[in-house]
């Protein structure tokens, strides 16, 4: 079994992607995922190590567009209510789809968005229909990701409001059989659901959705919060997620920046122990 990590981790502090890379390989990772953190600066170093340290998926948006005061995967949303936003998303969506294909990754991670609370109507509250905002401008991205060898993959998100939900993403799944869009799980994100009784428990919906998920970002909780801690250093029963993590073709590491190198290398450990 196989581990990346997630270049967020330590891009914040290492400027040489090639610096990124190595630290990654001492660590015992077999590959990388380029975070939303990710500068045009650094890119020259990862293309320098691809033979040692490959790039196996991009996480949108990548790397940080122009302008923006920083990266981060929920800059445009691809299922806001907002025409101007998606428009953004789509442009700079197709931006981080150039970039994995050139690094030779095949799986871009991507944050869909969110429901916006309900709005007064003459006859009562509406809610937009964000699921149909969302496949539409899906429908628009398929040939580009057809054409690049790409799947995009929804991951799921902490907030309650999150799209898409257990129930959103079966449906997406089973409508678009055979396209270009598979699931992402969040060990981390899916415990911070459960935890707040905003879904079934993670392995639960690690067994129902299982068979539509590409790939895992693997990091820990405490209680309730979105910490990004090791892997062991919190309360996700990383035993009972062991199926769903022999059927994924990706499985990246994703703790915060804060985490002590000596704790990475132990969340490593203590994973390839619970799975072996």
């Amino acid at each position: 079994m196989t581990f990346a990590l997630s270049t967020n981790w330590n891009n914040g502090r290492l400027e040489d992607g090639a610096a990124i890379a190595d630290e990654a390989l001492e660590l015992g990772f077999d590959s990388l995922e380029l975070g939303f953190r990710t500068t045009p600066e650094q890119l020259d170093g990862f293309r320098r190590r691809l033979d040692r340290m490959p790039v196996t998926s991009v996480h949108a948006y990548c790397p940080v567009p122009p302008g923006a005061p920083s990266g981060h995967p929920e800059l445009y949303q691809l299922a806001s209510t907002n025409p101007d936003v998606r428009a953004l998303a789509r442009i700079h969506l197709k931006k981080t789809f150039a970039l994995a294909a050139d690094l030779g990754a095949r799986a871009v991670v991507f944050h869909a968005g969110y429901r916006p609370k309900p709005f007064p109507w003459p006859f009562g509250r509406f809610t937009p229909d964000v699921g149909a905002l969302f496949r539409a401008e899906f429908e628009k991205l398929a040939p580009e990701l057809e054409k690049l060898g790409l799947v995009l993959c929804l991951e799921n998100l902490p907030r309650p409001n999150a799209y898409p939900n257990a129930d959103e993403a079966e449906a997406l799944m089973k409508d678009f059989a055979g396209a270009p869009l598979k699931l992402w799980f969040d060990t981390g994100h899916a415990r911070v659901r459960e935890t707040n009784g905003w879904a079934a428990p993670a392995a639960d919906v690690a067994k129902r959705l299982g068979d539509f998920v590409h790939g895992m970002h693997l990091n820990d909780v405490v209680d309730v919060c979105d910490d990004h801690l090791a892997p062991g250093d919190g309360k996700v029963d990383f035993a009972a997620l062991g199926p769903l993590a022999g059927k994924v073709a990706l499985r990246v590491f994703e703790p915060r920046e804060h985490v002590a190198r000596d704790r990475l290398a132990a969340g490593l450990a203590h994973v390839r122990a619970v799975w072996s």
